[in-house]
């Protein structure tokens, strides 16, 4: 079992780059405008440039393998993500249900175990 960490909105269940902006308040959506004009391809790589090839969008969540790695790719928004009512869930999930990249973990959406919640002030380096 692996624990995955991901950021995600505490009632909606979506993260900060949604495929779909469907689910989210008009206020998430102009953070999540926000998030994409300021996207790295270096710091902060989608999948396939990370290195995760042959995945379905649809079918996995991306998260991270470290608390460290969740703060390095979210330093400078933690303050403002928590604001909009994002908060750290963290996962066990299987093995072979992972795909891991240089930076980031993308793991199936149905195979997943909720194991807790953190407020993004507690994410430390």
């Amino acid at each position: 079992m692996k624990t995955i960490y991901r950021v995600e909105h505490y009632d909606r269940r979506h993260g900060p780059y949604p495929a779909s902006q469907d689910k989210m308040t008009n206020r998430c959506r102009k953070l999540a405008d926000k998030l994409f004009l300021e996207y790295d391809d270096v710091r902060q790589p989608p999948p396939r440039l990370d290195g995760i090839v042959n995945h379905g969008d649809d079918d996995y969540y991306c998260g991270f393998d470290s608390v460290e790695a969740l703060f390095n790719w979210f330093e400078r928004w933690l303050e403002e993500l928590q604001d909009h009512n994002y908060h750290v869930a963290v996962f066990e999930v299987e093995d072979n249900d992972t795909l891991h990249g240089q930076k980031q973990v993308m793991f199936k959406r149905k195979k997943y175990r909720r194991k807790r919640a953190l407020r993004l002030s507690e994410v430390k380096k």
